[in-house]
């Protein structure tokens, strides 16, 4: 691929940031498949993952979920406004991906 996936910029988000904010779903497919330790718990400075940054946009969702692994409990972090990724979900009216977060384990209360 070339480029550094854990390379970060001045807002510290990485290329998996950029691409999940875009959503570019080729993007974030070939970052997660190029580089087994891809990072999808890390946080910008803002406290956002890569999963708060895609809240609109379901099939980025699933990638990112499916790539999170061991790293179950990046579904229902919240960023520096307090907000988990179906919190942005909901508020943006992205019925689809609040119900894919839900079943894929995210904390409702």
């Amino acid at each position: 691929m070339g480029a550094q996936t854990h390379h970060r910029d001045v807002y510290n988000k990485t290329l998996l940031h950029a691409a999940a904010e875009s959503h570019n779903l080729p993007a974030v497919q070939t970052l997660l498949s190029s580089s087994p330790n891809t990072e999808v718990a890390v946080r910008d400075h803002f406290g956002a993952t890569p999963l708060h940054l895609a809240s609109g946009c379901e099939d980025i969702i699933h990638a990112l979920l499916s790539a999170s692994g061991s790293q179950t409990d990046v579904i229902d972090f919240c960023d520096g406004a307090g907000q988990t990724a179906l919190h942005r979900a909901v508020k943006a009216g992205n019925l689809g991906v609040a119900k894919a977060l839900v079943e894929a384990g995210a904390d409702v209360d």
